[in-house]
């Protein structure tokens, strides 16, 4: 893999150029995302910056890491109102809000199994979406195999 080639979508994460091509006097990328090979998306070359960001940089997934740790205590709040602005924030596509997320729906997952329960099914897809989604960048940023990023940030929060 060409780490010049991969950028992230804001919906489907981690993804790759594949090729450049005109359709209707428009040039497109042609993009490939990562663990849904057969999912190709044509992205207008001109609204790149709407819809992909590149890949984070190492210094960049630290101050990411640093910001999630610095998320200790949440809000309860279980509302309709808070469920929305979650689902508003996952789709922003912005990174930030994205380890915001997963760090707070992490928290109020552990609450609520202390109290025998588990997510709302919404709460719990955004959960495992916006997860999914860091830590396949950070696999890709550190270089490290995706079945051990978990245990990897771990880590590297707790140094930093």
């Amino acid at each position: 893999m060409n780490k010049n080639n991969v950028l992230v979508h804001k919906i489907h994460g981690l993804c790759e150029i594949i090729d450049e091509i005109e359709m209707g006097g428009k040039k497109y990328f042609k993009v490939r995302v990562f663990n849904e090979s057969s999912l190709v998306i044509y992205c207008p070359i001109d609204k790149k910056d709407e819809i992909l960001r590149p890949l984070l940089t190492k210094d960049e997934a630290d101050d990411l890491l640093r910001y999630m740790k610095t998320i200790t205590e949440v809000e309860y709040d279980f509302s309709k109102k808070r469920r929305t602005l979650f689902k508003e924030m996952y789709y922003s596509g912005d990174i930030k809000n994205i380890a915001y997320l997963a760090r707070v729906l992490f928290l109020l997952k552990e609450y609520k199994k202390e109290k025998n329960q588990d997510l709302g099914l919404e709460d719990n897809k955004i959960f495992e979406n916006a997860s999914k989604m860091l830590h396949d960048e950070f696999a890709v940023v550190y270089d490290i195999n995706r079945e051990n990023i978990e245990e990897f940030i771990n880590k590297r929060i707790e140094k930093l």
